[in-house]
């Protein structure tokens, strides 16, 4: 068996079963390229751990690893556990009903990464919703602007201001990393932030490692499952105490950097969103004189293209077989 150039890492807590079963089937259906799958439960009440195993037979599915934290430990610790146990190079975490866009993604990622020599990585994504056998998509975008990824243009600054004055975060579930920086950045966060991982995203900004954006579609994305859209204000609320704590930590580590101070400092005295957007359009406006000083055109933030969703309607319709099956046979027996 070929070594494993990527890992997917699947986090999961409390999740409904026809979620995970998208995801894996998603997964399973990589085509070119050797990988491995690590299902990670965060003390679940149920982990459904032998109807994965299940269907990872019936699959032919054998290169995965099954692991549970004994107690509820959250987002990033649970995010650690996996990517210990994941062989790949390079690993792709996503949770249950998040699924590969395509057959090749996998291939795609590593092999773009490989040859860009980069330690992060990250991809477009369809936002969707699939709720009474009903597909809803929907026209979003993390981050809203491309800008600043584009091939040759990674300034480092203007990433800075981009993930932490304006708050025009990525997808985490769109990222893809060099596994051994991964969990340095990991191990960082840990004991101090607990569900907001795709926090981790800041750091290769902070290191300058190599930044890769794959202008194309990595993922689907099931909208307003995450903890960051549910709109549940519970979650809101832990996830704002992960950012004070992140930025707190962010400018021991980087005390001398002023844009990391001046995040730490607009977090700390909380959300005021008139005044951030004020101060989002004013330093945006430094950015377009800053491009027009150097020479750079000011160009129309490109739109998402329109997505090929056959994949998706695919996997849906063989999840729904699988979940119909079950319920017969449950209701037989």
């Amino acid at each position: 068996m070929e070594e494993c150039k990527i890992s997917v890492v699947v986090l999961q807590y409390n999740q409904k079963l026809d979620a995970m079963l998208r995801t894996l089937e998603s997964i399973i259906m990589q085509r070119g390229i050797e990988f491995d799958v690590v299902i990670s439960d965060d003390a679940s009440e149920r982990d459904y751990f032998t109807e994965i195993q299940e269907y990872f037979e019936k699959r032919h599915f054998t290169n995965y690893c099954l692991v549970k934290n004994k107690t509820n430990g959250g987002t990033v610790a649970n995010s650690i556990l996996g990517v210990e146990h994941a062989k790949g190079k390079y690993v792709h975490v996503i949770s249950p009903g998040d699924l590969l866009y395509s057959r090749d993604t996998l291939l795609r990622i590593a092999d773009a990464m490989q040859d860009e020599e980069a330690y992060f990585s990250f991809g477009r994504a369809v936002y969707y919703s699939y709720a009474d056998h009903e597909l809803k998509t929907y026209h979003k975008s993390n981050p809203y602007s491309y800008r600043p990824y584009y091939k040759n243009k990674n300034r480092w600054n203007q990433l800075k201001r981009h993930l932490m004055i304006y708050q025009d975060r990525i997808l985490g579930a769109v990222y893809s990393w060099n596994r051994e920086y991964y969990l340095k950045c990991l191990n960082k966060m840990l004991g101090n932030i607990i569900y907001s991982e795709d926090l981790s995203g800041i750091y290769p900004v902070m290191d300058r490692k190599k930044i890769l954006f794959m202008d194309e579609y990595v993922l689907c994305y099931e909208f307003g499952s995450g903890i960051s859209t549910r709109g549940d204000f519970t979650w809101i609320e832990k996830i704002h105490q992960d950012d004070l704590s992140f930025f707190a930590l962010l400018q021991k580590e980087f005390s001398s950097d002023l844009t990391v101070r001046r995040a730490n400092k607009l977090i700390q005295a909380g959300y005021d969103k008139g005044k951030w957007n004020k101060l989002r359009a004013r330093l945006w406006g430094v950015d377009r004189i800053l491009y027009s000083k150097i020479g750079l055109k000011i160009q129309k933030e490109k739109e998402n293209p329109e997505p090929d969703l056959s994949e998706l309607k695919n996997i849906l319709r063989i999840v729904d077989d699988e979940m119909n099956q079950k319920s017969v046979s449950q209701h037989i027996n």
